[in-house]
């Protein structure tokens, strides 16, 4: 058994390991980058795919095969003699010198080739990496980029989304389908801001808005139930559609359940409720001493 090949065989693999991983954390860092700053999952997962076959396009780690190992170690261990290609060469063509040395060369490389960092470009990849993601939480405190077309705020808003809470779905009718989702906005009157409508259920106003939910379905709903804070609010039916109006007062998620006619239930995603706290008004008076 040559035990001197072992020793490039593990070093083989610790190289070719580093060049996989750094190539993970390049898909890592622009997966999130493009997933954060699309607000889009696939784009980031078609990021990170793309990333990741890239680095590993350019740096090849399966080409890191023994010749190249025990040619790197040579360059980096003295006591290698530049002798490191004789613990990968067989038997058969060695001499019985030859072979003594190799045994040498295996001895003295043992413990230096243990410590000896492959080369890669981990950090690099790390410094990216966390540039980008921190690129994204910087883009998004500062509010950008908005989603949709800007000059059509609500032209990428979510559309509320429902799924059966029975997994197991008897044939029968077809199920109802939310076809419009409408959200009104009523803020406080001493902000002066003007009421808005919107269609992302996300919501981030200023603490004291009032809502405004309305949600039209096709297809028979007998009831609709908004559920947040482990309560639930009744929709009122209204001309076709379910509305209810709550007021903004605390952060926190909601979702929509309803019924069908048939007694089907079916759920919402959790969507966000996000209030901010406004500063408190303020009088200066001009002219007193």
């Amino acid at each position: 058994m040559n035990e001197g090949r072992d020793i490039l065989v593990q070093f083989r693999n610790r190289w070719q390991l580093l060049l996989y991983v750094e190539a993970g954390i390049y898909a890592l860092g622009f997966g999130f980058f493009l997933g954060g700053i699309s607000g889009k999952p696939m784009m980031g997962a078609f990021g990170a795919l793309l990333a990741g076959a890239l680095s590993l396009g350019i740096r090849k780690p399966w080409i890191r095969d023994l010749k190249r190992s025990a040619a790197y170690v040579d360059a980096r261990i003295s006591t290698a003699g530049y002798s490191s290609g004789l613990l990968i060469t067989q038997d058969s063509s060695l001499s019985g010198l030859s072979r003594l040395q190799r045994y040498r060369v295996a001895e003295a490389i043992r413990e230096p080739v243990r410590k000896l960092i492959p080369p890669n470009g981990l950090t690099g990849a790390a410094i990216v990496s966390l540039l980008l993601i921190l690129a994204v939480f910087g883009a998004k405190s500062l509010g950008w980029p908005a989603n949709g077309d800007p000059a059509n705020p609500d032209s990428g808003a979510q559309q509320i989304h429902f799924m059966p809470m029975d997994t197991i779905q008897e044939a029968g009718a077809p199920l109802p389908e939310l076809v419009d989702q409408r959200i009104q906005l009523e803020y406080p009157a001493y902000t002066g801001m003007p009421d808005r409508e919107t269609k992302d259920p996300n919501i981030r106003a200023v603490s004291g808005t009032g809502i405004t939910w309305e949600l039209r379905f096709e297809g028979g709903v007998s009831e609709v139930w908004l559920e947040t804070g482990g309560a639930s609010y009744g929709l009122r039916s209204v001309d076709g559609s379910f509305r209810i109006r709550r007021k903004l007062e605390a952060s926190g998620f909601y979702s929509f359940r309803f019924q069908d006619s048939l007694g089907r239930p079916q759920i919402s995603e959790l969507y966000s409720l996000q209030a901010m706290e406004d500063r408190a008004p303020s009088v200066t008076l001009d002219g007193l001493p």
